[in-house]
């Protein structure tokens, strides 16, 4: 969905679970998620812009309304003809949307983090135009992959940098399903009793590459 500043992307986890290629699906996601941000950082700079900042959480979400409310749904039914699909008000007006309130966003916990973390920004350690990764994002990964039957690797390297790697097979940390690369630096916030860690992005590694011959380096 494309907002007037800014774009939220929603992928839903519960089919995941069921489809025993979700795991492949959810990095295809991630993939996107990140060649989109670097793209349109990289138009901001040409055109002499800041960029963009993005922010990828995870969280609970309920459906409860329709798509969309127009104005014959306001129109009783009795006052149609029948058979006729929608009233002669709504035809002479256009039957305009009075509501709108996309299902991917209703009661999208996933969202409302994302968003007050973006919102907080340079008060909570989240500058520049980097992609940062909540906490819960991560741990949901976990959960796939785990579902799925493929472990998941976290290390400190260096001590510079925080790898998390999902392997094919544990003989080969080479070839990887995804991969981050985080900043050692983990942010840690606490917003009126939500606490939560936050991880700056600097490589995502896909899975039709070897990690150490390709990865989309983040700027």
């Amino acid at each position: 969905m494309i907002l007037n500043d800014g774009i939220a992307k929603v992928f839903k986890v519960p089919s995941l679970l069921e489809d025993s290629r979700s795991i492949h699906r959810l990095s295809l996601y991630l993939r996107s998620c990140i060649e989109n941000h670097i793209m349109i950082n990289e138009t901001e700079k040409e055109n002499g812009f800041p960029g963009c900042r993005t922010v990828l959480s995870f969280g609970e979400g309920i459906e409860y309304l329709e798509n969309e409310i127009r104005f014959d749904d306001y129109v009783v039914n009795y006052s149609k003809p029948k058979g006729q699909e929608i009233s002669d008000i709504a035809i002479r007006n256009g039957n305009p949307i009075i509501i709108y309130n996309p299902k991917e966003l209703q009661m999208n916990m996933a969202f409302s983090k994302a968003y007050t973390l973006e919102s907080k920004g340079s008060s909570i350690g989240i500058t520049g135009n980097d992609f940062f990764i909540e906490e819960s994002a991560l741990q949901s990964i976990k959960k796939i992959a785990k579902k799925q039957g493929f472990k998941t690797l976290i290390y400190n390297e260096d001590e510079k940098f925080i790898k998390y790697l999902i392997p094919y097979n544990m003989k080969d940390n080479n070839a990887v399903i995804l991969g981050f690369n985080f900043s050692s630096e983990v942010i840690e916030t606490n917003i009126r009793g939500w606490k939560t860690k936050i991880y700056r992005l600097l490589n995502f590694y896909p899975h039709d590459e070897m990690i150490n011959e390709f990865s989309f380096e983040l700027k």
